[in-house]
C-alpha cells in the first residue's frame, strides 16, 4: 500500500473523508493501521454539522456504525446516527484552502 511507504518517512499523516458510515469506517481502519501517526483533519461533529446534506443514510449502512470501537470517533459516530445524514467532505474545501495556507504562514 501507498501510505504504507509514506508513513515511513512522515510523523504524521492526514485524513479527510465523507460523513457517512462508508467514510467512518476508512477512517477507523486507518486509525487502526497507523495509530497515533494518522491525524483526522476536518472530520469533528463541527465540521459535520456545519455541512450535512439531506442525503438519508439507510438502516443497513447506518447499522455498519455500530461496529467501531474508536474513541475519537465515538462522538462523531453518534451524531451521524442521531441525525441520519450524510456530510460530503467536498463542502469543506475551503476550509481545508484555508488550514493549508494557515500552516504554510506558520
Amino acid at each position: 500500500m501507498l501510505l504504507d511507504k509514506i508513513i515511513e518517512d512522515v510523523d504524521e499523516i492526514y485524513y479527510s473523508g465523507d460523513f457517512d458510515p462508508e467514510g467512518i469506517i476508512i477512517a477507523n481502519k486507518l486509525k487502526m493501521r497507523y495509530g497515533d501517526k494518522l491525524k483526522f483533519w476536518r472530520f469533528s461533529v463541527e465540521d459535520y454539522l456545519k455541512i450535512i446534506s439531506h442525503k438519508e443514510i439507510s438502516h443497513t449502512s447506518k447499522a455498519k456504525l455500530d461496529n467501531i470501537k474508536n474513541d475519537e470517533l465515538s462522538f462523531l459516530i453518534e451524531r451521524i446516527k442521531e441525525k441520519g445524514l450524510v456530510g460530503y467532505q467536498e463542502m469543506l474545501i475551503e476550509d481545508y484552502i484555508k488550514d493549508i495556507i494557515d500552516m504554510m504562514i506558520v
